[in-house]
């Protein structure tokens, strides 16, 4: 005998595709959300439902019956556990649905499923087919699991219900109209199944809950139309008091912790135990400014310090009270703020380093330009004495004048290439016994050599600091009279003491301290001077310590925080090292 669809199954077909069409609605919109997503499952477990029961009124036999019977239950079955989740993602609950909460969820549809597909007992203990009125209908002796499959569905829908309604209380406006839907939605086909499990059917063995999910479809159906659902969703509080980077911690009037996310948690460093229930004294211990924000009773705000673990805090507290004579509690919001104040320090640093560099640039460029035309001046000076008498028998004096004003042309303009240096590349960890003898290579000569005994050790410098090295070697070499150099370190404390020696007529005590001023000096003054500002620049300081007569000693003192030593270099030294013999 063949199907015979009625009015009754075309209504309930319509229904099916208009939950169709709502399935593939949430579906075209999945990326919203997992709201979305679990949406899109009930639909089509509705429409599996409803358009299934359609069928079933339209069969002839219990043959055709029992087929669509198990077709219905592919979405009978598994219809609850997505009105759960759907409820609980669109509240911001769905942090609940864990995957072993999720496993106990799905239990009573596995085993219904099962049951109902095999025809077992346990859910069906009598089959058959009413015939009586104008269309055939399903009738059965439910078994014990129908009613536990039965409760579990009905108690699915009330905690939906349940969920929404109590999210209606504290939802915006814009989404109000979405919980009003959803909830009318909801207590439809919960009035049907309980007047469905009562026997109070109008007509024997008639699903009423199939044919009260019409209803429900509309429902969302006004809902995605009017409301724009699936379009516009919350976002719970509770979810952003969760997920949120900003610590929120909340007292009430007698200074205890009542809540607190785990941003506050984390940022507070509450040793691994919850900061819930804890007094003010226990949180003050953690961040001792809490106390002054909380008795203030007014909004303020503050930064704290953390020294142990060397972070930085912006608190700020607001009263939950209108006034500050009332104790409504407090709200306290915590956000590290470390690195941006690291940041700040760095540019604040960096600026005052640019604006030394642009002062110094300022005054050296003045006297570097007053020297320049003093060179020229002689320059032209001589060539005019030249021109008017070039075989005069001052020629060759005035030759090797010329050439040395040329050469110092030649030395102001590499200065004026290396100064504006200084400061500006950043510092790099530069192997010190290395660096000495790039910087002593092509100096010494056949007369002249240099030992370098530095240790193996690595300083955080500006790429000029083999600059400085070949400039003291060559002083030694050019001004010195000296033979040989020596190139020394020790520990002094926490610094680092590096030490170049000569055995060259040295330094008269008067001038010590002179030679690294701009101008002194033998030939264009600018070495010692460069060589200290590029020292400087880098927190080194450097002090000529020889005795006069007996050779040359400069000291560079190394910060202990640019010095980065290597596990087999002995340490144990105090104090510069003497490279030379001295009296």
């Amino acid at each position: 005998m063949g199907s015979m669809i009625g009015p009754l199954s075309l209504v309930l077909l319509a229904s099916a595709v208009l939950t169709g069409l709502l399935a593939a609605f949430a579906w075209g919109r999945r990326s919203s959300g997992p709201t979305v997503r679990y949406a899109v499952h009930f639909f089509v477990a509705v429409t599996l439902y409803v358009g299934g029961y359609a069928m079933e009124l339209s069969a002839t036999n219990l043959e055709q019956v029992l087929f669509w019977v198990r077709v219905e239950y592919l979405g009978i079955a598994a219809a609850p556990v997505f009105v759960i989740c759907m409820v609980l993602a669109y509240t911001g609950r769905d942090r609940y649905l864990t995957r072993p909460v999720l496993g106990a969820l799905f239990a009573v549809p596995a085993i219904t499923l099962g049951l109902v597909l095999t025809l077992n007992p346990l859910y069906y203990t009598t089959l058959g087919l009413n015939t009586s009125g104008s269309f055939p209908r399903f009738a059965f002796v439910p078994g014990p699991w129908y009613i536990v499959a039965a409760c579990f569905t009905l108690g699915a829908e009330v905690f939906a219900f349940a969920v929404l309604a109590q999210y209606l209380r504290s939802a915006h406006p814009p989404f109000r109209g979405q919980v009003a839907v959803a909830l009318a939605g909801t207590v439809i086909p919960i009035a049907a199944q309980a007047c469905y499990l009562a026997g109070l059917s109008p007509i024997s063995n008639l699903d009423i809950i199939a044919l009260a999910l019409p209803a429900t479809a509309i429902a969302f159906a006004i809902g995605v139309v009017r409301y724009r659902l699936f379009d516009l969703a919350p976002v719970a509080r509770s979810a952003v008091f969760d997920r949120i980077p900003i610590g929120v911690l909340v007292f009430d009037g007698l200074g205890r912790v009542v809540e607190a996310n785990p941003s506050a948690t984390a940022l507070i460093g509450a040793g691994g135990g919850p900061l819930v229930g804890r007094t003010l004294d226990e949180v003050a211990r953690l961040l001792p400014s809490f106390p002054g924000l909380l008795v203030s009773g007014i909004p303020a705000e503050t930064e704290v310090h953390d020294v142990d673990r060397d972070r930085t805090f912006a608190v700020s507290a607001a009263p939950l009270a209108a006034g500050a004579n009332q104790d409504g509690g407090t709200v306290v919001l915590i956000g590290d703020i470390t690195a941006r104040r690291r940041a700040e320090e760095a540019l604040a640093r960096r600026t005052a380093d640019l604006e030394a560099a642009n002062r110094r640039l300022s005054l050296v460029s003045t006297f570097t330009r007053h020297d320049l035309a003093n060179h020229l001046v002689v320059i032209r000076g001589y060539l005019c004495v030249l021109r008017e008498d070039l075989h005069t028998p001052t020629a060759p004096d005035l030759i090797a004048r010329l050439d040395e004003a040329v050469e110092r042309v030649g030395v102001l303009s590499e200065f004026i290439r290396d100064y504006p240096a200084i400061g500006v590349q950043p510092p790099v960890w530069l192997e010190l016994k290395a660096t000495a003898e790039r910087a002593a290579r092509g100096i010494g000569s056949g007369d002249f050599a240099v030992d370098n005994r530095l240790p193996s050790v690595s300083v955080l410098a500006d790429p000029l600091l083999e600059r400085v090295f070949a400039t003291l070697i060559e002083n030694a070499v050019r001004h010195g009279g000296a033979t040989k150099a020596v190139l020394g370190a020790a520990p002094d404390g926490d610094d680092l003491v590096l030490a170049i020696e000569d055995d060259g007529v040295g330094i008269p005590w008067p001038d010590k301290e002179q030679i690294f001023e701009r101008g002194v000096g033998r030939n264009t003054g600018l070495g010692l001077f460069l060589a200290r500002e590029i020292l400087e620049s880098m927190g080194m300081t450097i002090a000529e310590t020889g005795v006069p007569g007996h050779g040359a000693r400069f000291e560079i003192r190394i910060p202990g925080g640019r010095v980065r030593y290597r596990p087999e270099t002995v340490r144990d030294g105090a104090g510069p090292v003497l490279a030379l013999q001295r009296p």
